[in-house]
C-alpha cells in the first residue's frame, strides 16, 4: 500500500526548503512534527522562522546542508565542499565585520570635536578635557588632524574680517607651553572675563600683558593681562562658511 503524502503549502523559504526536504524523504506532516518537535502547524504558518525551529530540525536532520536550507545554494544533503564553501562565506563575513569596526574605531580617533564657547573652563589646564555638553558635533578633516587640531569653533563677530567671517569654523591646536608663542598668527584666547575671543596675538608693552589684535580696523587692539588667559590655542585652519 502506497503511503500518501500531505500536500504543504508554500511559506517563507526556509519552511518552504524544510517541506521539500519532508517530501523528498517521504514523511508526512505528523512525522515530520513528531520527529522534530515543532509545534503542529508552525510549518504552514505565514509567519518567518525561529532559530528554535532551526535548530530542532538540524537536530533531527543534521545531514541536511547549511548553505542549503539558509540560502538555497548546492545540494540539500551535506557534503565535504558544500561546508567548505559555508565555512568560507562565514569566515569572509567576520572579516568583513572586523574591517567594518576597524574603520569605525579609527574614524573615531581621527574625529575632532566642534565645540560651544563654554569649553573656555579648564581651557588652559594640562590635561584639558572637552565635556560631552560642550561638544556640538564631531568631524573628521584629515588636513586638519594632520595638524594636530584639538577642537573646531565656529566664529562669531565681525572682528577679524576679512580672514574670518561669522561662521566660518576654524581648526585649533591647543598650547599647552606658552614660551614660544607665535607672534602676529591667529589664536583662540580663553579669558576670564569674556570667554573665547578670536585675535592675532603680539607682544604687550611689558611681561604682564599680551595684545590682542584685530584684523578688522573698526576694532582697535588693546591688551589681555596675562593672569586673566585660562588657555591658548593656535588657529591651524578653516571652513568657510555660509
Amino acid at each position: 500500500m502506497t503511503k500518501s503524502i500531505d500536500v504543504f503549502p508554500p511559506q517563507s523559504p526556509i519552511k518552504q526548503r524544510i517541506l521539500e526536504f519532508a517530501r523528498r524523504q517521504g514523511l508526512t506532516k505528523r512525522e515530520l512534527y513528531e520527529r522534530t518537535g515543532i509545534s503542529r502547524g508552525t510549518l504552514e504558518s505565514p509567519s518567518g522562522i525561529t532559530e528554535d525551529i532551526l535548530m530542532k530540525f538540524m537536530t533531527e536532520f543534521p545531514q541536511v546542508s547549511v548553505a542549503w536550507l539558509i540560502e538555497g545554494e548546492g545540494s540539500m544533503m551535506r557534503t565535504e565542499r558544500a561546508e567548505r564553501h559555508m565555512q568560507d562565506r562565514v569566515r569572509l563575513l567576520d572579516e568583513q565585520n572586523r574591517e567594518l569596526q576597524d574603520t569605525i574605531d579609527e574614524l573615531r580617533r581621527h574625529r575632532i570635536p566642534l565645540v560651544t564657547e563654554h569649553v573656555a573652563a579648564g581651557f588652559g589646564s594640562a590635561d584639558f578635557l572637552i565635556r560631552d555638553d560642550d561638544v556640538r558635533d564631531y568631524y573628521v578633516v584629515p588636513r586638519f588632524r594632520e595638524r594636530r587640531a584639538d577642537f573646531l569653533i565656529e566664529v562669531s563677530g565681525l572682528s577679524m574680517q576679512p580672514r574670518y567671517n561669522p561662521g566660518d569654523i576654524i581648526a585649533c591646536r591647543i598650547l599647552h607651553d606658552r614660551t614660544f608663542l607665535q607672534w602676529n598668527q591667529c589664536h583662540v584666547i580663553g579669558t576670564r572675563w569674556s570667554g573665547l575671543i578670536v585675535k592675532r596675538l603680539m607682544p604687550g608693552n611689558d611681561a604682564s600683558t599680551i595684545m590682542a589684535v584685530s584684523d578688522n580696523p573698526d576694532y582697535p587692539p588693546f591688551a589681555i593681562p596675562t593672569d586673566e588667559i585660562t588657555g591658548l590655542a593656535v588657529v591651524v585652519g578653516t571652513i568657510g562658511g555660509e
